[in-house]
């Protein structure tokens, strides 16, 4: 959370924040990519999966990280496979439920 605040004033930190999320954009990108090549996914587009549920989980983090009540972590998770599992075109396992 400190370097999004920290971003929006310090061009270094601003850069070192751009890099960090597009490299997990990449690598959700690269995993629905590896689920479409293996037949697991559907063929929505995976960058826009990837950004979709990168910024979902970086929001609901927040509030687990803020202890909002309304957002106990085991809900963030079931919204985040909810959504993973619409926007893939498949049913995830849910193991870590």
């Amino acid at each position: 959370m400190e370097i999004w605040t920290r971003a929006l004033r310090d061009r270094s930190t601003r850069h070192a924040r751009r890099r960090l999320d597009q490299r997990w954009r990449k690598q959700i990108g690269e995993l629905i990519r590896d689920g479409q090549r293996s037949g697991e996914f559907g063929e929505a587009d995976p960058d826009d999966v990837a950004l979709v549920l990168a910024s979902l989980i970086d929001g609901l983090a927040v509030q687990v990280t803020l202890g909002d009540p309304d957002v106990p972590k085991e809900r963030m998770l079931a919204l985040v496979l909810d959504m993973a599992e619409r926007l893939a075109d498949t049913e995830l396992r849910r193991e870590l439920e």
